[in-house]
């Protein structure tokens, strides 16, 4: 019998999103806002107050440490299911427990 954590992507996001220092949890919530599969810092920043040099650092933990993947000098590529993960973030009261 399959246990969920390997049926549902979600719950491993969640995890993960969990682990995420706050300044890379928050470049994780700003996906939800941008339509394409490849971000830059600047896009990453365009939801916040935060000026694209504050969201650098943190989008380049995130990647290290998350699907995302640098795709050249500061564009990075994201996942659909992460992407997805980020919408329903922002549409949420918070982080899922």
């Amino acid at each position: 019998m399959l246990d969920l954590a390997e049926t549902d992507p979600s719950l491993s996001l969640s995890w993960s999103y969990k682990a995420l220092e706050d300044a890379s949890a928050a470049v994780l919530r700003s996906l939800a806002v941008h339509s394409g599969q490849i971000i830059t810092a600047a896009e990453a920043s365009a939801p916040t107050d935060d000026g694209e040099a504050a969201t650098q650092q943190p989008l380049a933990r995130l990647a290290e440490a998350s699907p995302p993947f640098e795709t050249r000098a500061g564009h990075y590529a994201w996942n659909g299911l992460v992407r997805d993960y980020a919408v329903k973030l922002a549409r949420g009261p918070g982080p899922p427990v």
